[in-house]
């Protein structure tokens, strides 16, 4: 049994560009390897989400977990997440112009460094090391232009899973092509490369 649990990522989109079912690598991946496989995805899910999730699977049944992470956690935004949720029940909006300055000089994250350190520690000891890791991916000129900082944290934060999962993180880069125009989401061709780099990977477990 291979179990899939990520964010956004791990599901099929309409907006900005259309992402079908058959297109996700975990689908890709059910037809070609001789395994169960099981996808548990949300959007928005932060890595305490997914440490959440993980705990309803036993070891002891799955062969590799595939853990994908998206910027969820790291993106750079004008609040922390106590200050969004408190604003968002007072029905409170930040303009678009103080939002880009705020995500820029205070660059607040929903999860700070330690936490993720912490989560994804946890998430190696808990799989047994009976894992692999789809790293965040690279951010575009244009996307740091739209969100400063956005590259900077993503590597930093990339950073702290090739600690947490040595030898289990996929080595690789995405190019404009695997990228959906809204700059995180991916397209098929992205999918495509993460099925073929995790195929690469699987027989080892």
């Amino acid at each position: 049994m291979i179990v899939f649990l990520s964010d956004s990522l791990g599901l099929p989109r309409s907006i900005p560009e259309r992402l079908k079912i058959n297109e996700l690598y975990s689908n890709r991946l059910k037809k070609l390897i001789n395994s169960e496989t099981f996808c548990c995805a949300a959007g928005g899910a932060t890595v305490d989400k997914i440490v959440r999730a993980i705990t309803y699977f036993d070891p002891e049944e799955v062969s590799c977990f595939v853990l994908h992470y998206g910027i969820v956690d790291c993106a750079p935004r004008p609040t922390t997440r106590f200050e969004h949720i408190i604003l968002q029940r007072a029905g409170i909006s930040i303009p678009s112009k103080m939002d880009y300055l705020l995500r820029k000089v205070r660059n607040k994250t929903f999860t700070d460094q330690k936490k993720f350190l912490k989560m994804s520690k946890y998430l190696y000891d808990y799989t047994k090391g009976k894992c692999l890791i789809v790293p965040i991916a690279n951010a575009s000129y244009e996307y740091e232009k739209l969100l400063p900082g956005i590259k900077k944290n993503i590597n930093i934060y990339n950073d702290i899973l090739q600690k947490s999962f040595p030898d289990r993180v996929l080595p690789m880069e995405f190019s404009e092509n695997d990228i959906m125009s809204d700059h995180h989401h991916l397209t098929s061709v992205g999918h495509k490369k993460i099925a073929n780099n995790l195929m690469e990977r699987l027989s080892y477990f």
